[in-house]
């Protein structure tokens, strides 16, 4: 390394600042080798390890454990009486045959792996357990077994000696002393999948077909760790060559990060998965165990258990940290990455069909939410939808002028929600909080990942919402497409609008004299608060008059949404080389009685001549209508950067979200909602609460 820099410096090569540093090929060289040599020096030095019940919950962790810290399968070992099973749960793995019981066996077993090796000691709860992990140990010891860590269970189930497994684990600690051999013994709380996910304890189970179940543990803290915590624990303590641990006669009382209730903290991880909050309630642990069919002899076993976990296992410790050097996985980590245990069986959404209403069109589903997650692509994420987007004139149009053959389309524009499920390829992961583009109108939706962005988990969701389509139009039509500067005269119709709301606030951030239409009294005070200089309620005044009297001078930038006289009004006004920028003609939209001509020279009509195919007309004085109010933001890739300003902004407060104030809730209030924006009774972002959270 040394002859490469001052090759370097002999080249003539000067220092510069490290951005423009660029690796010299023999010092990279030089570094790969120094990196292989390394891992060939670590590999070569570290212990080979056996690991038993590696079939098992915990002994498989452990193997994955250790080949991931080791960076491969080198050393380590998989004892199993199903080698067949062993070999297939972990590929590249050096399988050993034996049943502890078979001291033969387990000593030809031992006998092919090389002399210090260290052994993980776990078999499945049993009456035997106390005879075949002793028979282990002794075969082991007698094998040069250098090292052992001992599987256990929680130090107060230990210390309550009510007989079963709970002894068994007691009496192969006390042989390990007894053998000389050094060990240490983890003693983990409650597994965090057994009371989540497990068969006999678990609550997934009761909650994928309803929204509560009961449980002896609802009310009774527990610090229960995540599997992976104890083997991570285990394959440092295997690893004792490297990590100056491993001594042995050590304890360890291994928990999670806090002692949690399931009624509690763990309802609360489960809801966010879902779309209705989850319940889970006390009941009596006898009366539970007994619901389980288990014969009379298991039930005093179980039920003493239950009560010594319930009651007396909240003490949380540090061990995990002291051993691998970071906290303990917390519940909601858990819960997290293996979300899909947690989901509900099935979940409405809103399918429509070609209809001359959205009304007529739409009809609320039941679909599998197992046949989402088979269906999930490697590019797209599952959404718990939290608000969705409503726009009155894209979700009409979804259905009006759709293929006469279309069958089940589904509806909803946007929406923001919580990933509960990510693709191979997918930049999200369980928990993220995104606001997408495609089906709103559902509990839960699959979308591609390219068409999610990542929001602020402790934002407003529906204002988020507003942004993701309403806000970022009105973000690239006046900051790209047709950008407004200080001193411009603006004129945004239906200023209170969804999108509209958003314009006032970018034109007037921009410098600019905002002119802003409604349609009711109501309004107009929500438009000043806004910051919009003129007002002016089209019913009572004329925006031609108003324009041509108090802004003589014309118009600079149009965002125009309404269409008919407002859209004339405007091109009338227009300054040589202003611009309107059409976002819309709801005047046109299907739930109108009449259309009214706008009166503009050399225009047909707006929808099908302009907006739709997203033309640019040039007007008579020099001035344009614009109806691709995106220009070429998708093309030259500027659009991610006005989206992430836009969100920037919206987070520290700069540019607010006007979202109107009724409430619609459910997918099947969509229509309702839809209706209306329509009418022209909202004031800001209509939103649809898809989740009752």
């Amino acid at each position: 390394l040394a002859w490469g820099k001052q090759g370097h410096r002999e080249a003539g090569f000067q220092p510069v600042a490290p951005r423009q540093l660029h690796e010299h090929p023999f010092e990279k060289h030089m570094r790969l080798r120094i990196a292989a040599c390394l891992a060939t020096v670590a590999a070569a030095t570290r212990p080979p390890v056996v690991v038993s019940g590696a079939t098992g919950r915990v002994g498989s962790a452990v193997v994955r454990s250790l080949v991931s810290r080791r960076g491969s399968a080198e050393g380590v070992y998989v004892l199993a009486r199903d080698a067949e099973k062993a070999q297939a749960m972990h590929e590249g793995v050096q399988c050993l045959c034996a049943a502890h019981d078979d001291a033969e066996a387990l000593a030809e077993a031992f006998g092919s792996v090389p002399s210090g090796f260290r052994l993980f000691v776990a078999c499945s709860n049993s009456p035997q357990q106390a005879a075949l992990e002793g028979g282990l140990c002794r075969a082991a010891h007698s094998a040069g077994c250098a090292y052992a860590v001992k599987l256990s269970t929680a130090r107060q189930v230990l210390e309550m000696k009510q007989g079963g497994p709970y002894v068994a684990h007691l009496e192969v600690e006390a042989l390990l002393a007894e053998l000389g051999l050094p060990h240490a013994v983890l003693r983990p709380n409650l597994f965090m999948d057994e009371v989540t996910m497990g068969g006999f304890l678990g609550v997934a189970g009761p909650l994928r077909e309803a929204d509560e179940c009961s449980h002896p543990f609802a009310l009774s803290p527990i610090s229960m760790i995540d599997v992976r915590d104890v083997a991570d624990c285990a394959a440092v303590l295997l690893d004792g060559a490297q990590t100056g641990r491993g001594t042995g006669g050590e304890w360890f009382d291994l928990t999670g990060p806090d002692a949690i209730a399931l009624g509690g903290e763990l309802a609360d991880c489960i809801s966010e998965l879902r779309p209705r909050p989850v319940s889970i309630t006390a009941c009596d642990a006898d009366a539970f165990v007994a619901q389980r069919g288990l014969p009379p002899a298991a039930l005093a076993s179980l039920s003493g258990f239950l009560g010594v976990v319930g009651s007396h296992c909240a003490d949380v410790t540090d061990a995990v940290r002291q051993i691998t050097g970071r906290p303990a996985r917390s519940l909601r980590d858990f819960v997290r990455d293996r979300s899909t245990v947690f989901l509900p069986s099935s979940f409405e959404r809103l399918l429509g069909a070609p209809a001359p209403s959205f009304a007529a069109a739409a009809r609320v589903a039941t679909a599998s939410t197992a046949d989402d997650l088979e269906d999930l692509a490697a590019d797209e994420v599952l959404i718990r939808v939290m608000v969705a987007g409503v726009n009155g004139g894209a979700d009409t149009f979804s259905v009006t002028r759709a293929a006469a053959e279309a069958t089940d389309i589904k509806l909803g524009a946007e929406g923001v929600g919580v990933v509960v499920a990510a693709g191979a390829e997918a930049d999200y992961a369980a928990g993220d909080r995104v606001a997408f583009i495609g089906g709103g109108y559902s509990e839960y939706t699959r979308v591609k990942a390219r068409l999610c962005n990542a929001v602020d988990e402790g934002g407003d969701a529906a204002e988020q919402t507003a942004a993701r389509v309403s806000g970022l139009t009105a973000a690239v039509a006046l900051g790209h497409t047709a950008p407004v500067t200080s001193g411009d005269v603006v004129v945004v119709t239906a200023c209170c609008g969804a999108t509209g709301s958003f314009a006032v606030q970018l034109a007037k951030a921009a410098g600019a004299s905002v002119v802003g239409t409604v349609g009711s009294a109501a309004k107009v005070d929500a438009a000043k608060q806004l910051g919009v200089d003129r007002v002016l309620n089209y019913r009572h005044e004329s925006l031609a008059d108003v324009l041509a009297a108090e802004y003589p001078g014309g118009v600079d930038v149009a965002y125009e949404g309404v269409g008919g006289a407002l859209l004339g009004a405007v091109c009338a006004n227009l300054k040589p080389e202003g611009r309107v920028l059409i976002v819309g003609s709801i005047s046109q939209y299907p739930h109108n009685d009449e259309t009214p001509h706008h009166g503009v020279e050399g225009v047909g009509d707006i929808m099908d001549d302009v907006f739709r195919p997203g033309r640019t007309v040039e007007l008579p004085n020099g001035g344009r209508l614009i109806g691709n109010v995106w220009g070429d933001a998708f093309s030259t890739g500027v659009l991610p950067a006005f989206r992430d300003r836009l969100y920037a902004d919206l987070a520290a407060g700069e540019i607010r979200a006007l979202v109107d104030g009724t409430r619609f809730c459910g997918v099947s209030e969509a229509p309702a909602a839809v209706a209306h924006m329509l009418a022209g009774r909202n004031t800001g972002k209509t939103v649809l609460h898809v989740s009752e959270h």
